[in-house]
This record gives structure tokens, C-alpha cells and sequence, in this order.
């Protein structure tokens, strides 16, 4: 009985250090390095401007000047975030916080896709993912 109160312990504290390393610090840029690649998608409300970002050079910055060049075009001006907030995805905790990605609104691909084909719009525009 004592050995697995120890075990139960020990596993609990692996576990909740886990979590935390992985959200401070070089580790976290080392996990999202790899677990978020091609996660931050971005859309308008009918697909107009797409964007994905990427960690090649692709950032928000990049985001911010395409899509306000886009704006100026069209008065589809609200973007939203493609991803949602994953209770599982222990190592981003720290993003949904800290992360100004996280504060825009949050539309699925479905409903903009479907709002897409309704307003028939340039179904050959080129689409960033």
C-alpha cells in the first residue's frame, strides 16, 4: 500500500513538472518549435485573406501588414484565430495567457468554408494552407 502511494507521489510530481517545464523559458521555444508547427492559421470571415504562420519568417508581423493592406481592399475586416484552445495541449498554457494570437476571435474553418461557398466568392483565390 505505501509502495503505491510513493509511486502515486512520484508520478504526480513528474507530471506536474512536466507541464511546467515545458512552459518556461528555452524549453518552451523548444516544444513549439516543433509541437505548434503549421498550428496559428488565420482567416477572414469568407476566406477573402488567409494566412498561415509559419517559423521561417512567417509572423504575426507579416500577418498584421498582410492583412491590413487586405483590409483596405474589402470590408471584410475582422480576422479570426483558426485554433482553438486545446485543455490537452499542456505545453501551450502559458500562450493562452500570454499570447496576443489567443485574443482574437476564434471562428472553425467549417463555418467560414461554408460562409465561403454561400456568398460565392473567387473560388480560385490563392489560399495561404
Amino acid at each position: 500500500m505505501q509502495l503505491r502511494k510513493k509511486t502515486f507521489k512520484i508520478s504526480v510530481i513528474v507530471i506536474i513538472a512536466i507541464i511546467i517545464l515545458s512552459n518556461i523559458g528555452p524549453m518552451h521555444s523548444f516544444v513549439s518549435l516543433f509541437a505548434n508547427a503549421n498550428h496559428h492559421r488565420y482567416s477572414s470571415s469568407t476566406a477573402g485573406f488567409t494566412f498561415l504562420e509559419q517559423y521561417q519568417g512567417r509572423d504575426t508581423a507579416m500577418l498584421k501588414k498582410k492583412f491590413d493592406l487586405f483590409k483596405k481592399e474589402t470590408s471584410d475586416t475582422i480576422l479570426y484565430r483558426l485554433f482553438s484552445k486545446n485543455p490537452l495541449a499542456f505545453w501551450r498554457y502559458i500562450d493562452y495567457y500570454k499570447d496576443p494570437r489567443y485574443d482574437l476571435p476564434y471562428k472553425d474553418w467549417k463555418e467560414i468554408e461554408k460562409e465561403h461557398r454561400l456568398k460565392n466568392t473567387d473560388l480560385t483565390h490563392w489560399q495561404d494552407f
